[in-house]
């Protein structure tokens, strides 16, 4: 029977193959299982309805309902469901991006925070984002051969132009 290590080799999940180096260590990435999906899709659809909560005293009980309707469509139609609109969106965000980072790490780094995962993402972007997309890419190739495709060039997703903190991810915003 394979170890754990040789499975992971196999995969092309070994030590280098999904580590990056910030703030002086080396971080190890995770490969996307059922619970960091879970734990993923399920942080997605509750950012879209707390940025709908928020606005909720600065907009008319029509509006709120009318978009609560969309929110509950979107969600039934898979816009928040992992690799769907509202993930890729979301992953060119730092937000987003730290967000799925802290649970990445977290398979490998018990007590990983979304605090900590941004550091690591600002010490290096570019290194990260291209180590978190292979893992993703070798998660799931169909699903992500775009995002491998941008690692392999040295592509990155900038923050330009884009809202600070608690930006909405709302499918209408």
């Amino acid at each position: 029977m394979a170890s754990t290590k040789q499975v992971l080799a196999a995969l092309g999940d070994d030590e280098q193959s999904f580590s990056v180096e910030s703030l002086g260590q080396t971080w190890h990435i995770g490969l996307p299982d059922q619970v960091v999906i879970g734990e993923f899709e399920e942080w997605l659809e509750d950012e879209a309805r707390n940025a709908l909560e928020r606005r909720r005293g600065r907009i008319t009980l029509d509006t709120y309902q009318a978009e609560g309707a969309r929110l509950d469509a979107a969600s039934a139609g898979g816009d928040y469901a992992w690799g769907g609109p509202m993930f890729t969106a979301v992953l060119a965000k730092t937000r987003g991006s730290s967000k799925l980072l802290a649970l990445l790490l977290g398979v490998r780094h018990q007590g990983m925070t979304v605090e900590k995962a941004k550091e690591i993402l600002v010490g290096n972007p570019e290194g990260v984002r291209r180590a978190y997309r292979s893992a993703l890419y070798t998660a799931d190739p169909l699903l992500f051969s775009p995002l491998a495709s941008e690692a392999e060039k040295g592509e990155t997703t900038t923050d330009q132009n884009l809202p600070s903190g608690n930006g909405s991810i709302c499918t209408n915003a």
